[in-house]
């Protein structure tokens, strides 16, 4: 999968990150794994830049920083709530502690440089997936960078949806596994900001649908802002694309088409918090916008069966 990355985007940077099927035992990782570490330091030597090597050889995690740009991949393993490999970030020994401080250091240091942010992982900050300390000290700590982050984009669930989250007021929460009941609490998650306004400490998490699909496989493609120095790396929208497995089973090769774009199906100006913020509230006022939601959340399959990787 590597070699096919390489050859397939070999003039495109490309930015991995460890996911909880990457790993032996299933879901379980600590900063003691040497092996698995040195192992996939190895693998993707090509894509860690080489002041970054010590860093991700310790942890899994690295920043790759580019003109105004900072891309900050995390090691989300060390928050997830099934790793039972290693202590919440309480312990201030646990990796998962240490993580939040590098990530807290590359966010002062992309402000000082006058540069913008963008972080991506693989497990998203939820009370579903997340160690309890580990979510709050994570919304505490990017609360107060929501000027140089300009996106948090993660994956997991399958599912095409966002998480919007005032990062200053958390709440002890915990959310059914099931995915009927996971979509009656993104509801009402979106429900809660009717008679709210949109605060700068609003963060939102773009969870992206699987190109490996629970339901049908996806790739997204984003537009971001160049050549403006004020708003240069502001996301844009995207376009999101599928490819329809139970039409391509029976033809010669598969495709994949244009489902949406945030610009057409949505109306939304750019990606910013504000803008997401303004979608939440329209969807728990607009019957057709939510159901047309809900349809793009699982890839127009209409199946809302269980997800739990």
């Amino acid at each position: 999968m590597t070699d096919l990355m390489l050859d397939t985007f070999r003039n495109i940077p490309v930015i991995p990150s460890f996911g909880n099927n990457d790993v032996f035992p299933h879901n379980q990782m600590s900063d003691k794994d040497t092996d698995l570490l040195d192992f996939y330091t190895t693998l993707w030597n090509h894509w860690i830049p080489a002041d970054q090597r010590a860093t991700f050889n310790q942890g899994g995690y690295f920043t790759l920083r580019l003109p105004q740009l900072y891309i900050i991949s995390l090691n989300t393993m060390f928050f997830y709530n099934k790793n039972k490999a290693i202590h919440n970030c309480e312990h201030l020994n646990s990796p998962a502690f240490g993580q939040l401080i590098w990530f807290e250091n590359q966010l002062k240091m992309a402000q000082s440089d006058n540069s913008k942010v963008y972080v991506i992982g693989h497990i998203p900050p939820s009370p579903r997936d997340y160690k309890g300390t580990c979510l709050s000290q994570y919304m505490q700590v990017v609360a107060r960078y929501t000027d140089v982050i300009q996106g948090h984009f993660f994956a997991h669930l399958n599912m095409d949806h966002f998480l919007i989250y005032d990062a200053k007021r958390q709440e002890d929460l915990t959310i059914n596994r099931d995915i009927e009941a996971y979509t009656d609490w993104l509801y009402g998650m979106y429900q809660s900001l009717a008679h709210t306004q949109a605060e700068p400490s609003w963060v939102v998490i773009q969870v992206s649908p699987s190109v490996l699909p629970v339901y049908y496989p996806t790739f997204r493609i984003y537009r971001y802002q160049i050549n403006d120095t004020e708003n240069d790396n502001q996301l844009l929208g995207y376009s999101q694309y599928y490819s329809n497995l139970t039409y391509w089973n029976d033809h010669d090769h598969l495709e994949y088409e244009l489902e949406y774009t945030t610009e057409d199906q949505y109306q939304m100006q750019d990606l910013t918090a504000d803008s997401y913020f303004k979608l939440a509230k329209s969807m728990v006022t607009q019957n057709d916008l939510w159901s047309l939601y809900r349809e793009h959340m699982v890839i127009k399959t209409k199946n809302f069966t269980d997800y739990d990787e």
